[in-house]
């Protein structure tokens, strides 16, 4: 009786120990996926970063444009005074 008292301690030991084992690797995999979640970039993030960067470009041409036609507009104004 004593004997199988000891083998079922050691069952229950061993069953008892796989199963914190797996539950620690269960919990060690669902970190290291709520990690990588938080790291990996959204389609929100990427439509806002490509949405900021098409309004800086548009300023940018816009000021490049404004600013040639402002040139334009002093030569044609220089041409003139001197052809007058």
């Amino acid at each position: 009786m004593n004997a199988y008292k000891k083998e079922l301690s050691e069952a229950m030991q061993y069953f008892t120990k796989r199963v914190d084992d797996n539950q620690s690797e269960t919990l060690w995999r669902i970190k290291d996926c709520e990690e990588l979640l938080r790291s990996r970039v959204s389609d929100k993030y990427v439509n806002d970063s490509l949405k900021a960067l098409e309004d800086k470009l548009t300023m940018q041409l816009t000021y490049s444009d404004e600013k040639g036609v402002d040139r334009l507009e002093k030569a044609f104004k220089e041409l003139n005074h001197r052809l007058a």
